[in-house]
């Protein structure tokens, strides 16, 4: 035998030298040559080897050596971590191309309720600045007036906000009148008053749903 022959042997032997059965497919869009070696070795070969593709055919061949059941198995791992990040991924990329709508307060009307309540009627401006319609789902806020917590109130139902447009919102607040103090006087008369809106809301759209905190002061005209 010549020195050649005797090299290729044992270098097939030892795994160097793919065997003459080969099987090529693609995977996420790179070609790979599957070579089973003489010593039973699988070797992935992608067609051009950058370090992503490097990582793969490694990841890939460990895969093939696996037996049926554990590959089932890291396949479903794989799976579960893989939507996990999509999941994240979406909820972050929602945050980068949305933003949040901001409300102010235009008015602030009276209704009596009983001799020690009143309803607070207020009529709010809320803006959506995307370009894409939103869906007011929840909307918790507390509501101060000349720096005094006169009461707190949600959403009842939900709330369609038209793209690049100002929506106008009526919401009460139940207050007693110990609580209004001097401000009464100031809703009653219609003069400049300040106030403060803040709480959480929730907005969905057909990206998916988003919650958010939120706070506005500034005063009735």
């Amino acid at each position: 035998m010549s020195s050649s022959r005797t090299n290729r042997v044992r270098r097939r032997r030892r795994g160097d030298l793919p065997s003459k059965r080969q099987n090529s497919y693609s995977v996420c869009g790179t070609q790979f040559e599957e070579q089973i070696t003489v010593g039973g070795i699988i070797r992935l070969v992608p067609g051009r080897r950058c370090f992503y593709q490097r990582v793969l055919c490694r990841k890939m061949e460990w895969i093939c050596r696996m037996d049926k059941r554990k590959r089932n198995r890291w396949i479903t791992y794989f799976g579960i971590w893989l939507l996990l990040a999509l999941s994240i991924c979406h909820v972050s990329c929602l945050s980068w191309i949305m933003e949040t709508p901001s409300f102010i307060l235009r008015e602030v009307g009276i209704s009596p309720r009983s001799a020690t309540e009143v309803n607070l009627l207020l009529d709010l401006d809320v803006e959506n600045p995307n370009r894409f319609d939103l869906t007011l789902t929840s909307f918790e806020y507390v509501v101060f007036l000349n720096n005094q917590e006169v009461g707190t109130g949600h959403l009842e139902k939900e709330i369609r906000l038209p793209s690049s447009s100002k929506t106008k919102v009526k919401i009460s607040v139940v207050a007693k009148f110990k609580d209004l103090g001097s401000s009464l006087k100031q809703i009653i008369l219609s003069r400049d008053l300040p106030y403060k809106i803040e709480g959480k809301a929730s907005v969905g759209t057909s990206f998916g749903s988003r919650r958010f905190a939120f706070s506005k002061d500034g005063r009735i005209d």
